[in-house]
């Protein structure tokens, strides 16, 4: 009888586990860093997506108010509160253009609302003519 040796036994050894678990575990570390981060980061879009809807709406209702409303006077309006739980602060100003376009006036609409690192807002500009 001839003695033949054992093959390779099929398998990971103890050590490549042992290095598996370590790059895994640097993964789901890195992983939970970033958690944090997209957390603030969808918060702040939500914010500024919601400004936005409000600055825009504030736009729209202008444009179909007559020339003689009280929004339309020259001159800077607000703050209008709006917003769920009174969150974001509305402003906006109304101002004639220079010849030759004095008949054209300026919008700027402003939302703002105080952020986790200060203030924010979102500035909407549009043209009416009268």
């Amino acid at each position: 009888m001839t003695h033949r040796p054992h093959p390779r036994s099929a398998g990971y050894s103890l050590v490549e586990l042992m290095i598996v678990l370590v790059l895994l575990s640097v993964g789901i570390m890195a992983l939970a860093r970033l958690l944090p981060t997209a957390s603030r980061e969808q918060l702040r879009d939500r914010m500024r997506t919601g400004a936005s809807y409000y600055a825009q709406d504030k736009i729209e209702t202008m444009r179909t108010l007559s020339f003689s409303a009280q929004d339309l006077t020259l001159g800077a309006h607000g703050p209008e509160i709006v917003g769920a739980k009174s969150a974001y602060q509305r402003t906006w100003n109304v101002a004639p253009l220079a010849d030759p376009l004095q008949n054209i006036l300026r919008v700027d609409v402003v939302v703002a609302w105080t952020a986790s690192h200060g203030r924010d807002s979102v500035l909407a500009t549009t043209y009416l003519n009268y």
